[in-house]
């Protein structure tokens, strides 16, 4: 069978030279070729470090009907073409960016192309920082969004990327302060402050704050038992509001007035809210429930409330019962007696003060021991007096 054909068809690539293998038409007659047809003969696809690129697809530009051939493991390759033109040489490599080369082909030759050196394509890494006071809210990679990450990996960059970050203070707390000190009697009213805690420092100019105290605290005396903290006032004159919103629910505003912006302190005390019960025991809270910052443009600052602050009751006085001596008893000077007792209280006894009186009880001014245990017993020396 006789292949009229411009190209060699079912070549071995990897011979050096085909002989024979189609007939040309030459001069208007088909004539047998049986001389070596043009076969571009390769040197070697490399790394850029020098080593052998076993794997690289090679072919010719815009000429897909020559097919390809893959380098060897030496990084050598064979290639057939059709000679006498000037060709472009591609070499393609998973992993490395593409590069070219240009050869003059010569009619029934072969030509040798210089060593090519693939060059890996780039692994950009991205790292995001959110400044002091911010955070990471968003990241978009080629205007698409890729979550709140803080570092982002370019693979294989081979043309133009974009990447915009978005970022957010990070949001101040404003809560009320707990403390240890008990409503009772001795101490009916307790201050609990109200504070607020950022990690930005851009100047405040005004707040407003929603609390709600527990069913069983109420105001001291009214609106007045809230009362303006340290934290506006110490950059100037302030504009200081309290609002009744019944229930146990106030609203506490507070601005700056004059040329002054704000304060930019990290932390501060906004307000105080003294509070008072009737609850023979227990503990009261004081919720914040809705908060707002206003910066100097009267812009929003973000913040959040945080956790309530309690403050533990006790209107329950303890039961105290001596025991002995349980009158008529006669105690000699200087010996050592045995007082006890029975003590209790709806939050427990810490401690326990002893002390005598020599006017019927009417006074005890007489000290025998001070903050002992509440063990029921105590060895004492009789006195003369």
């Amino acid at each position: 069978m006789e292949v009229l054909h411009e190209r060699c068809a079912g070549l071995d690539v990897h011979k050096k030279t085909v002989v024979a293998c189609v007939r040309l038409a030459r001069d208007g007659k088909v004539v047998p070729a049986t001389d070596n047809m043009p076969l571009e003969k390769g040197d070697k696809v490399m790394t850029r470090d020098g080593n052998a690129l076993a794997g690289a697809v090679v072919t010719i530009l815009g000429n897909s009907q020559f097919g390809q051939t893959v380098s060897r493991a030496n990084g050598a390759y064979d290639l057939a073409v059709n000679g006498a033109r000037l060709l472009t040489v591609n070499f393609a490599a998973t992993g490395f960016l593409p590069a070219q080369r240009q050869v003059q082909v010569p009619w029934q030759g072969f030509v040798s192309v210089p060593d090519v050196a693939l060059v890996p394509l780039d692994t950009q890494v991205t790292t995001i920082t959110a400044n002091a006071g911010y955070f990471i809210q968003d990241v978009l990679v080629d205007g698409s969004s890729i979550g709140a990450v803080s570092s982002y990996t370019f693979p294989a960059v081979t043309a133009n990327h974009t990447i915009h970050a978005n970022f957010s203070l990070v949001g101040g707390v404003i809560a009320a302060g707990s403390t240890s000190t008990y409503i009772c009697p001795s101490n009916p009213c307790v201050v609990l402050p109200v504070n607020l805690a950022r990690s930005y420092s851009n100047a405040v100019l005004a707040f407003s704050v929603k609390i709600q105290l527990s069913p069983n605290l109420a105001l001291c005396s009214g609106t007045s038992s809230i009362s303006e903290g340290s934290f506006l006032s110490s950059s100037g004159a302030t504009l200081f509001n309290v609002i009744d919103n019944g229930g146990g629910a106030y609203t506490v505003d507070g601005s700056i007035v004059g040329a002054s912006c704000g304060p930019t302190a990290l932390a501060g005390n906004l307000f105080n809210v003294a509070v008072a019960s009737s609850d023979p025991g227990g503990s009261g809270s004081i919720t914040v429930t809705s908060t707002k910052l206003k910066d100097c443009s009267n812009a929003p600052l973000p913040a959040s409330a945080g956790p309530a602050g309690t403050v533990p009751i006790d209107n329950q006085a303890p039961s105290v019962t001596v025991t002995a001596p349980n009158g008529g008893e006669v105690w000699l000077i200087g010996t050592t007696q045995s007082i006890t007792w029975t003590a209790g209280d709806n939050t427990g006894v810490a401690n326990v003060d002893l002390d005598y009186s020599t006017d019927g009880g009417a006074t005890y001014p007489h000290v025998i021991a001070t903050g002992i245990a509440n063990s029921g017993s105590y060895a004492a020396t009789a006195l003369n007096n």
